[in-house]
C-alpha cells in the first residue's frame, strides 16, 4: 500500500474515531447548556411577572377597600352627582382604573365617574357574587368585556359598610386587562403607581 493511502486512512480513522465523536459531544453538551440557560431564564422571567401581578393586585385590593372605606359612602344625604365627583378624583389620582362605579345595597349602579348605565342593576358575575352575596373583597376573580366601555377589564369591588357592619353597598373598579399585558415591560417603581 502506497504512503499516500496509508496516511489517508489514518486521517479518516483519526475523524471518525476522535474528532467527530468530539464534535458530537460539544454540540449536545452546547444545545443542553443553551436548553437549560433558556428555562432558567424563562422561569425568572415568569416568577418576576408573576411577582409584579400579585403586587399589582395588592395594591388594587389595598386601594378599593381604602376607597370602600370612605366616609363618604356612610353619609346618607349623598347625591349621586356628588359620590361620582369623588369617585372621579379617587380615579384621577390613582390613574389605574379606566371607570368606577358606586352600587347601592339593592345592586343599582348610583354613580359611574364614565356616566354609565347609571340606574341599572348589576350584571349577575363573580364580583357580584363575592361582594353581595359573600359580603368579600372581589380583586381579579372577574374579567370581561364591558358593553359600556367597549374594553376587557378586570374587576376590582369591596363591600361598604357602616359602623354597626350594616351592608350599604359596594364600590367597583374597572382596571383595563392592557395594564397586565404591558406589566412585563415596566420597572419595578412603575407597577406600584
Amino acid at each position: 500500500m502506497k504512503f499516500s493511502t496509508k496516511l489517508l486512512l489514518l486521517y479518516l480513522t483519526f475523524t471518525l474515531g476522535v474528532i467527530i465523536p468530539i464534535c458530537l459531544f460539544l454540540f449536545y453538551t452546547g444545545k443542553q447548556a443553551t436548553e437549560t440557560q433558556i428555562k432558567e431564564r424563562l422561569q425568572e422571567r415568569a416568577e418576576h411577572l408573576i411577582d409584579k401581578i400579585d403586587r399589582t393586585l395588592f395594591e388594587r385590593f389595598a386601594d378599593i377597600q381604602v376607597l370602600a372605606q370612605d366616609s363618604i359612602f356612610k353619609t346618607q344625604y349623598l347625591t349621586p352627582l356628588e359620590i361620582t365627583q369623588h369617585l372621579i378624583n379617587y380615579r384621577n389620582a390613582y390613574k389605574i382604573y379606566v371607570s368606577l362605579s358606586y352600587y347601592d345595597a339593592n345592586r343599582i349602579r348610583k354613580a359611574d365617574t364614565a356616566g354609565l348605565s347609571l340606574g341599572k342593576q348589576a350584571p349577575h358575575s363573580r364580583w357580584v357574587q363575592d361582594v353581595f352575596d359573600n359580603g368579600i373583597v372581589s380583586v381579579g376573580a372577574d374579567i370581561h368585556f364591558v358593553e359600556d366601555l367597549q374594553k376587557t377589564v378586570l374587576f376590582v369591588a369591596a363591600p361598604i359598610r357602616n359602623e354597626t357592619g350594616e351592608f350599604l353597598g359596594a364600590v367597583v373598579g374597572h382596571m383595563l386587562l392592557d395594564r397586565i399585558y404591558l406589566l412585563d415591560n415596566l420597572s419595578d417603581e412603575q407597577v406600584i403607581q
